[in-house]
C-alpha cells in the first residue's frame, strides 16, 4: 500500500479562467478550501486584462472559450517577458494527442483533462507552486547579491559602475561562448560578487592615489580568497565560489591566488578575467588613466598570445567590442 504524504501547499493568488460556471464554482471552492486567494475570468480577454493588472502565482486555463481561446491566451502570456514564467495548467475536455502537444509546445506547464480528478489537480497545483516559490527565492537572492555588490563598490571611489559593467561584459561574452542558461545565471552572480573580498581591504589602500607598496598589494591579492571564504557556506551560492576565487587566474599559472594553469581554470573564470581586465583598462583608476577600447583589446590579444588568457574567448570578446555590443555599457 502506497502511503500518501500530505505536504503543505504554499498559499497563492490563483487565476481560474473558464467560461463554464459549474467548473468555476468547483475549482473556486476547492482552491479556497486550501487557503488560496482565487480570482476568476470567464473569457480570454478578461484573463489577459487581469494578468496585466496583477500577475497571479498560477493560472488554471480552459482551452475552449469564446473570444480568445486558451491557446491564444497561453501564447500571449509566454510572449511577454513580464509574465512568461507564470505557471499555467491547461484544463481541457480535449483528449487528442495533438491538442496536448500544442499546449506543451506553447509553454503549458501541465494539463488536466476534464472531468478532472480533484486530488490529481491539487497535487499538480502544489508542485507548480513549489517551483514558483523556488524561482521567487532565487530572484530574491539575486536582489540581495546586487545590493551587496553596490555596497562593496561604494568602498572604492575609483571603481564606480565597475561591477555592473563587468557583469554585462561577462554575461554577453558567456552568451556568445554558448554557455547554458544556468551557467549564465551563475556567471552573472559571480560577476556581481567577484570583488566581495574587498570588503576586508582597508579604504586607504583601495583609494590610494599612486603606486601601492608591496604590503598594500598583499591586501589586494587576498580579496579573491576572502570573497570565496565568505560565500563558502552559502548553499545557494556554491556554484559561484569558483568564479569569485579564480577570476584573477591566468592560463600560464601567473595569476592568483592559486596559480592555476590551463584546464584547471573554468570557462566562467576565464570569461571573468577578460571582462575584469577590459574594464580596468578602459576606466580611470587611482594609478592610471583610461585607455581606448582599441588599445585595451590589443593588450588582451597580447595577453592571449603570451598564453595568459583564453585566445578563443579573447577573439569572441574582440568581435563583440568591434560590433558595438558594449557601446551602451561603457558610455
Amino acid at each position: 500500500m502506497i502511503r500518501m504524504i500530505n505536504m503543505p501547499m504554499p498559499k497563492a493568488d490563483i487565476l481560474v479562467v473558464d467560461d463554464n460556471e459549474m467548473n468555476v464554482r468547483v475549482l473556486e471552492a476547492l482552491l479556497l478550501s486550501r487557503g488560496h486567494d482565487v480570482r476568476v475570468a470567464r473569457d480570454g480577454e478578461e484573463a489577459l486584462k487581469q494578468i496585466g493588472e496583477k500577475h497571479p502565482d498560477l493560472v488554471l486555463l480552459d482551452i475552449m472559450m469564446p473570444k480568445i481561446d486558451g491557446f491564444q491566451v497561453l501564447e500571449e502570456i509566454r510572449s511577454n517577458k513580464e509574465t512568461e514564467l507564470i505557471p499555467i495548467i491547461l484544463l481541457t475536455a480535449l483528449s487528442d494527442i495533438d491538442s496536448n502537444v500544442k499546449g506543451i509546445e506553447l509553454g503549458a506547464d501541465d494539463f488536466i483533462t476534464k472531468p478532472f480528478n480533484k486530488s490529481l489537480l491539487m497535487a499538480r497545483v502544489r508542485n507548480l507552486l513549489r517551483g514558483k516559490n523556488l524561482l521567487d527565492e532565487l530572484e530574491s537572492v539575486d536582489a540581495v547579491i546586487a545590493m551587496t555588490a553596490k555596497i562593496i563598490e561604494a568602498k572604492d571611489k575609483y571603481t564606480e559602475g565597475h561591477v555592473e559593467r563587468v557583469t554585462e561584459y561577462a554575461v554577453k561574452l558567456g552568451e556568445a561562448a554558448g554557455l547554458e542558461e544556468w551557467d549564465l545565471r551563475n556567471l552573472k552572480r559571480g560577476a556581481l560578487l567577484h570583488d566581495l573580498g574587498k570588503i576586508a581591504v582597508p579604504d586607504a589602500v583601495l583609494n590610494k592615489e599612486g603606486k601601492l607598496s608591496e604590503e598594500e598589494w598583499k591586501h589586494i591579492l587576498l580579496h579573491p580568497s576572502i570573497g570565496a571564504d565568505i560565500l563558502q557556506d552559502l548553499k545557494s551560492l556554491k556554484a559561484v565560489v569558483d568564479i569569485v576565487l579564480h577570476h584573477h587566474e591566468k592560463l600560464d599559472g601567473s595569476g592568483y591566488p592559486d596559480k592555476l594553469k590551463g584546464d584547471e581554470i573554468t570557462k566562467e573564470s576565464r570569461i571573468m578575467a577578460i571582462a575584469d581586465i577590459y574594464d580596468a583598462l578602459t576606466t580611470t583608476r587611482s594609478y592610471k588613466k583610461s585607455m581606448s577600447p582599441e588599445t585595451a583589446i590589443r593588450i588582451l590579444q597580447e595577453e592571449a598570445q603570451a598564453g595568459k588568457l583564453d585566445s578563443e574567448l579573447v577573439m569572441l570578446f574582440s568581435r563583440l567590442v568591434k560590433d558595438g555590443k558594449f557601446d551602451a555599457i561603457s558610455e
